[in-house]
């Protein structure tokens, strides 16, 4: 009989940004069970899906009150406001190596 395998712990206590690429087979996942994981991170205020397959990008954020908010980026031309770290992230800076075009489409 196998051993079980111990799951690799792979983020920390301090973390204060997550960010993950999502595919769209796992996109239940990240939203639900390790979302819930990640939101039990006291320091985790930001966390951000951004899709593989499209301009979607998710910022979920803790306001003031300890709530999450979620805010959706679909367009090249908006931007992140990252606030936590007082900057800027334009979208169209997190797909610029990427072609959504596909041939025959």
């Amino acid at each position: 009989m196998a051993e079980p395998v111990e799951e690799k712990k792979y983020i920390t206590e301090e973390e204060y940004y997550r960010i993950d690429d999502r595919s769209e087979e796992k996109l239940i996942f990240y939203r639900g069970d390790k979302f819930v994981s990640y939101r039990k991170i006291k320091s985790l205020k930001n966390y951000i899906l951004v899709s593989q397959y499209a301009i979607h990008i998710e910022h979920f954020y803790k306001n003031d009150r300890g709530q999450w908010v979620l805010e959706e980026k679909e367009d090249l031309g908006d931007v992140l406001q990252l606030k936590a770290l007082d900057c800027e992230l334009p979208v169209k800076s997190v797909y610029r190596r990427i072609d959504f075009r596909i041939d025959g489409y």
